[in-house]
């Protein structure tokens, strides 16, 4: 739910591209808990590879001066936020989806996340009326939420998390690489 909810509020702020390119830094959370808790051993390349990826938030954030963050600070504080569900989403299912099928993990981790995000944000106070809007949200759900997610949850299964969590970030990267070059202007909400 972090990672969905966060992601979708970093796009509102400022633009899908922003929300991409900082939620690409959730591998290397996946990589920080794995160190701390002894489970892989940090190579060269790993840290070589964390500092690249927060340099390259730190100057899309601040245009490489520290004094002048260009992305309101919500807005940042939401990408790290939705980089750290990113990370848990490749982390927590692991154990379960050894026991249990992909299927029954996914559907309730779907399942319990639109109940709270629906007492948060209740949809029926505001129903649009035009089919587009529909279709799209369809979409974005089956699309860009329930095949992911399953087919993330499946890979869980068979690869470790530090692998999912490298591979996922590739979601990202296609999605900035995809958004038009109007989506990479700085909002200063």
């Amino acid at each position: 739910m972090p990672f969905q909810y966060c992601f979708f509020l970093v796009v509102a702020q400022a633009n899908a591209a922003i929300a991409t390119v900082i939620q690409f830094i959730g591998p290397f959370f996946v990589l920080a808990y794995l160190t701390l808790t002894k489970q892989e051993a940090l190579r060269p390349i790993d840290v070589a590879a964390s500092l690249l990826a927060f340099g390259g938030v730190f100057l899309l954030s601040t245009h490489g001066n520290i004094h002048d963050l260009r992305i309101a600070p919500l807005t940042l504080l939401f990408g790290i936020m939705s980089a750290v569900g990113a990370a848990a989403n490749s982390l927590l299912p692991q154990a379960m989806v050894t026991r249990q099928s992909t299927i029954s993990v996914t559907g309730w981790g779907l399942l319990i996340s639109g109940l709270i995000l629906t007492a948060i944000h209740p949809v029926w106070t505001s129903l649009p009326s035009s089919p587009t809007v529909y279709l799209n949200l369809s979409v974005v759900i089956v699309m860009g939420t329930i095949i992911p997610t399953l087919w993330q949850n499946h890979a869980l299964g068979h690869i470790s998390g530090m692998t999912v969590a490298f591979m996922d970030a590739f979601k990202p990267l296609a999605s900035m690489i995809g958004a038009p070059s109007s989506s990479f202007t700085f909002s200063r909400k």
